[in-house]
C-alpha cells in the first residue's frame, strides 16, 4: 500500500475523481492541502471524508512555503498529486520528494506551458488539443511526461465545448495514472522489503 496527497486550489473535480478512484484500491489518501479557503475542492473532500489542510498563502509567501514543506515532511507521503494547484512549488520540496510529485496540465507539452494553455492551444486553429501527466521538475511545466491524450476537434468545436473535452479526458485518465504511480511504488518497496 502506498500513500498520496492531493494539493490543489480550485473546485477540485480531478480531486474527487483521484479520491474515488483510490477508494477502490489498496492505496491511502492522506489528505487535501489547500491554499484558498474558498475553494469548493474543501467540500468535495468534507463530502468524501478525506481530511483538509488549509495552508493560506497571504502576503507571506515564504511562510506558506515553508508551513507546506512542514506538513508534507510529516505526511510523508510516497506521492504528491497537484491537481489545479495554482502554485509553483519551491525547489526545496521538489528537491525533497524527486521524481515523486506529479501534474496534469490542459496542453500537450511542450506546447503550452503554464496559465491559460486551453485558451492558447484553442486559438491555434492547426494544434492539437489535451492533457499531459508529468513529473514536476524545477521548471514549469517541463519535467518528464508519463501520458498524453490528445482530445478530439475536429468537428469545430467552441471553446467551452473543449474545456468540456479536456476535463473529461482529465477526469477520466489522471486518476488511473495517480494509481498506477502508486503501484509502482508499493512494488518499489516491496522489492526493497526483499533485500
Amino acid at each position: 500500500m502506498a500513500d498520496c496527497l492531493v494539493l490543489a486550489s480550485g473546485s477540485g473535480s480531478n480531486f474527487e475523481a483521484i479520491a474515488l478512484r483510490l477508494a477502490n484500491s489498496p492505496h491511502r489518501l492522506l489528505s487535501l492541502i489547500c491554499d484558498r479557503p474558498e475553494a469548493f475542492a474543501i467540500v468535495r473532500a468534507e463530502r468524501l471524508l478525506v481530511p483538509v489542510l488549509r495552508i493560506s498563502y497571504g502576503r507571506r509567501r515564504e511562510e506558506a512555503e515553508s508551513r507546506l514543506e512542514r506538513a508534507l515532511v510529516s505526511l510523508a507521503p510516497d506521492l504528491i498529486v497537484l491537481a489545479g494547484f495554482m502554485r509553483i512549488l519551491p525547489a526545496a520540496i521538489i528537491d525533497r520528494f524527486p521524481g515523486r510529485i506529479v501534474n496534469i496540465h490542459p496542453s500537450l507539452l511542450p506546447a503550452y506551458p503554464g496559465l491559460s494553455a486551453i485558451e492558447r492551444s484553442y486559438a491555434d486553429a492547426g494544434a492539437p488539443m489535451g492533457i499531459s501527466v508529468h513529473i514536476v521538475d524545477h521548471g514549469v511545466d517541463t519535467g518528464p511526461l508519463l501520458a498524453q491524450f490528445e482530445a478530439d476537434r475536429t468537428d469545430g468545436p467552441s471553446l467551452p465545448e473543449m474545456e468540456e473535452r479536456i476535463h473529461t479526458l482529465e477526469h477520466r485518465h489522471y486518476p488511473h495514472i495517480v494509481e498506477e504511480q502508486l503501484d509502482i511504488i508499493d512494488r518499489e518497496h516491496g522489492m526493497r522489503g526483499l533485500t
